[in-house]
């Protein structure tokens, strides 16, 4: 192995104040482009003096190839978190990327929605998110939504790689939001599903689609 390199921490929050980035343990996913360039996706959230806070949470991309090695993705910062988010997470966690064929990155993540609180476990329910970018990671769309909230918690997604016409999403639904093994409510027997969503940069295809 190479000698170990420190990536740092992306300038989130407000640099030089007393709130500091870190990592979760839910952060940092790599990928190798068809250019052979590392891309790194994280997520972090502040540290407040001595305290870790869940909210506001940050997405970045870094890649030494660029300008600015690292490059914001998504802020979550709800005006309300009426219950906790539950074991081992944060308000936006849990990014993967995904490349296409023309260089085009993408990339999905869980988001807690601060209102949608299951009420059995007193823990609020997730959404998976995704954004993408042409430009190597430099900007990057505003995050969609692709989930519908309802009854059931979306979490631990993954983007399927390669990506061609359509950009695949895998994650699970949880039917009741919490982890039993934490006694966050009871052991549920949860599908793991694809979405699928048309690349906007495939050919033949007019802009953004869901």
């Amino acid at each position: 192995w190479n000698p170990p390199v420190d990536l740092g921490f992306p300038p989130a929050f407000t640099p030089g104040s007393e709130s500091l980035p870190s990592y979760h343990i839910t952060s940092l996913f790599p990928l190798y482009d068809r250019n052979d360039n590392l891309h790194i996706v994280g997520n972090v959230s502040p540290y407040v003096r001595d305290t870790n806070w869940i909210l506001p949470g940050e997405v970045w991309h870094w890649c030494a190839a660029n300008p600015d090695t690292w490059n914001r993705i998504h802020i979550a910062s709800p005006e309300s978190l009426n219950a906790a988010v539950g074991y081992n997470t944060m308000i936006c966690a849990r990014p993967s990327l995904g490349e296409d064929e023309h260089g085009n990155l993408f990339v999905a993540w869980e988001e807690f929605d601060g209102v949608n609180v299951e009420q059995t476990t007193s823990r609020v329910r997730a959404d998976i998110w995704y954004s993408y970018s042409t430009d190597n990671g430099v900007n990057w769309a505003d995050g969609t939504k692709i989930t519908d909230g309802g009854e059931v918690s979306y979490r631990f997604p993954s983007i399927l790689n390669p990506i061609g016409d359509t950009v695949m999403v895998e994650y699970i639904i949880d039917q009741v939001a919490g982890f039993f093994l934490y006694s966050e409510g009871p052991a549920t027997s949860n599908p793991i599903v694809v979405q699928k969503c048309a690349n906007p940069y495939a050919p033949g295809v007019e802009g953004p689609k869901n």
